[in-house]
C-alpha cells in the first residue's frame, strides 16, 4: 500500500544526514543487468569513494525476483556474488589499496584483505531502505524465500495517522487560504472548522473502508495519500468556485453598468426622436418640391436635345453635300491638271534645235502646218500661213509665250475656231509625232491642253461657288451646333448638379426615417 510516507520520510532522512539518496528508474526492458549495473554505480560509490549512499528500493520495482536475491545477499553479507567481473573486482582493489593501508596504521595490505576492505567499506556506507507493502501473499513470500529481509533489517511498520498529526496537516495547508471572514478570528475559527471537518470525513471514510472488508471481504485502502489528496481536491474546487463565483458577481456588476448605459441612451434616443422629426417632414418637403424641379428640368433637357439632335443632322447632311461638291470639282481638275503638266513638262523638253528643226522645212508636212497653225489660233496671231508660222517660232521668247500663256482667259471665239482641230482624229500627239516631228508631238500636246483647260475651266469655278457657300452653310450650322451643344451641355450639367442634391436629400431623408425607425425599435426594446 502506497502512499503512507516511506519514500518521502527516507528522502527527508538522507537530506538531514546529507546522505546521497540513489533509487533505480524502471523503464522498458529494465532487467536484472540493468539492475546489477546501477548496484555497481553504488558499489563504485561507497566502496571507492568511501561517500554515504541511500539505496531506496520499493515493491512496485521488483520486475525480476533476482533482484531481491542479490539484495538478500549484499544485507547478508555485503557481497553480491558474481558481481564484479575480475577486471572490475581488480579495479576496486587497485581503487583501495591506499585507504586499506591507511586504514591497518600505513601496513601494506594483502589482495583479498583490500577486496574484504572494500566489502566492508560497502557495508558500512551503502545505507539499503526496501519499502515494502505487507498487503497480499508477496510480503510472506519474500520473507521466507529471502530471510535477510527480515533478519538483516530494521522494520519499521507504518500505520494510520494519528487525529493531531491529520489536524496538524490541514491546519499548515489551509493556512494561506482566505475564508474571507469579517475578521480574523472568525477567520481562523472557520479554518479550524475545516480541518476538523477534513479529519471527521477522512475516519469515517476509514470506518466504512474497514466495513467494507469486514462485509464484502475487499480492502479498500485509505492512505495519508488519500487525506492530501482531498485536502488538494477541496482547495481545487474551492478555488474553481471562487472563480465562477467572482465571475458571476463582475457578470452581475457589468449587466448592471449596462442597464444604467442603457437607460442613458434611451433618454439620448428619446431626445433625438424628437429632434429628427421635424427634419424628416422638412426633408420630405424639400425633396416633393425637387421632384418636380427635377422634372421640369428634365422635359427642358430633352427638347434642347431634339434640337440638337435635328441641327447635328443638318449638318451632317451639309457636310456631306460640301464633301461631295468639293470631290466634283477636285475629279474635274484631277482630269485637266494631268494633261496640262505634261504639256508644260513636253514643252520644257523642247531646245533651240527642236524649233530650227521645224524652221528648216520649205514646206511644212500638214501634220506640222496644222499643230503650227493651231498654236498659231491660241497666241491670237493674225495669219496662220506657214511664211508666218516660221516668223513666230524665230521669236526666241516663243517657248516661254507657250509656258507663260494665260490659260484661265482664252477667248471663246478662239475655243470655237479651235475645236475643228480637236475634233480632227488625225489631230493626236501620237499621230502628229508620227507624221511630224517630236517638237510637234509636245505642241500638240500643249494645244490639246489649253482647250482641256478650258472646258473644265467653265465648269470648276461654278462647282467651286457652290463649294464655298455649302462651306459657309455648313460653318454656320456648326456654330448653331456649337451653341446648341453649349447650351445642353449647361443645362444637364445644372441637371445633374440637381440630381446629385435631390440624392444628397434623398440620402438624408432616408436616413433619418433609419434611424427613427432604429431608435423607436430600441426604445421598445428597451420598455420590454
Amino acid at each position: 500500500v502506497g502512499g503512507l510516507g516511506k519514500q518521502s520520510l527516507t528522502r527527508l532522512a538522507a537530506a538531514i544526514h546529507e546522505y546521497e539518496c540513489v533509487q533505480i528508474e524502471v523503464v522498458k526492458n529494465y532487467d536484472i543487468t540493468a539492475f546489477r549495473a546501477d548496484v555497481q554505480q553504488l558499489y563504485q560509490t561507497a566502496g571507492v569513494q568511501g561517500e554515504p549512499v541511500v539505496f531506496l528500493f520499493a515493491d512496485n520495482q521488483v520486475v525480476d525476483e533476482t533482484m531481491l536475491e542479490d539484495i538478500n545477499s549484499m544485507l547478508n553479507t555485503g557481497e553480491i556474488p558474481n558481481l564484479l567481473a575480475p577486471e572490475e573486482k581488480e579495479k576496486a582493489i587497485n581503487a583501495c589499496v591506499e585507504a586499506a593501508a591507511e586504514a591497518a596504521g600505513g601496513q601494506p595490505q594483502s589482495r583479498d584483505a583490500t577486496y574484504q576492505f572494500f566489502i566492508n567499506r560497502v557495508r558500512d556506507r551503502l545505507h539499503v531502505v526496501l519499502c515494502l507493502s505487507p498487503v497480499g501473499d508477496n510480503f510472506r513470500r519474500w520473507c521466507r524465500q529471502f530471510p535477510s529481509l527480515v533478519n538483516c533489517c530494521t522494520i519499521v511498520w507504518f500505520d494510520v495517522w494519528p487525529r493531531e498529526a491529520l489536524l496538524a496537516v490541514a491546519a499548515r495547508l489551509m493556512q494561506a487560504i482566505d475564508f474571507g471572514g469579517a475578521t480574523a478570528e472568525a477567520d481562523n475559527a472557520f479554518r479550524r472548522a475545516v480541518t476538523e471537518t477534513f479529519v471527521d470525513i477522512h475516519g469515517i471514510v476509514r470506518t466504512e473502508s474497514e466495513r467494507f472488508w469486514q462485509e464484502l471481504r475487499r480492502h479498500f485502502f485509505v492512505t495519508p495519500t488519500s487525506y492530501l489528496e482531498f485536502i488538494s481536491l477541496f482547495v481545487s474546487l474551492l478555488d474553481e468556485r471562487r472563480y465562477e463565483t467572482v465571475g458571476a458577481i463582475n457578470r452581475i456588476r457589468r449587466g448592471k453598468e449596462k442597464m444604467q448605459e442603457s437607460n442613458a441612451a434611451v433618454d439620448i434616443m428619446q431626445v433625438e426622436l424628437t429632434q429628427m422629426q421635424p427634419l424628416l417632414v422638412e426633408a420630405q418637403a424639400k425633396a416633393e418640391v425637387m421632384v418636380v424641379d427635377l422634372d421640369s428640368r428634365r422635359t427642358t433637357a430633352s427638347a434642347i436635345q431634339v434640337d440638337v439632335a435635328a441641327v447635328a443632322a443638318e449638318a451632317t447632311e451639309q457636310q456631306a453635300a460640301a464633301a461631295a461638291l468639293q470631290a466634283d470639282a477636285q475629279a474635274d481638275l484631277d482630269e485637266a491638271l494631268p494633261a496640262l503638266e505634261a504639256a508644260i513638262k513636253a514643252l520644257d523638253s523642247l531646245n533651240k534645235q527642236d524649233i530650227g528643226e521645224l524652221k528648216g522645212y520649205v514646206t511644212a508636212p500638214k501634220a506640222v502646218e496644222k499643230t503650227l497653225a493651231a498654236v498659231m489660233l491660241i497666241l491670237k496671231e493674225p495669219k496662220q500661213d506657214w511664211d508666218h508660222c516660221k516668223s513666230v517660232l524665230s521669236d526666241p521668247q516663243f517657248l516661254k509665250r507657250l509656258r507663260d500663256y494665260d490659260k484661265d482667259h482664252i477667248p471663246q471665239p478662239v475655243i470655237t475656231k479651235l475645236q475643228k482641230f480637236i475634233k480632227d482624229p488625225d489631230f493626236t500627239p501620237e499621230k502628229v509625232g508620227s507624221g511630224g516631228s517630236a517638237a510637234c508631238k509636245s505642241l500638240c500636246m500643249w494645244v490639246r491642253a489649253m482647250d482641256l483647260y478650258h472646258r473644265v475651266a467653265q465648269v470648276v469655278p461654278p462647282k467651286k461657288a457652290s463649294l464655298e457657300k455649302a462651306e459657309k452653310q455648313l460653318q454656320d450650322t456648326n456654330e448653331k451646333l456649337g451653341a446648341a451643344e453649349a447650351r445642353l451641355e449647361a443645362v444637364e450639367a445644372e441637371l445633374a448638379a440637381l440630381e446629385a442634391q435631390f440624392a444628397a436629400t434623398l440620402k438624408e431623408k432616408e436616413d433619418l426615417e433609419f434611424n427613427i425607425d432604429l431608435s423607436s425599435k430600441r426604445l421598445v426594446a428597451a420598455s420590454a
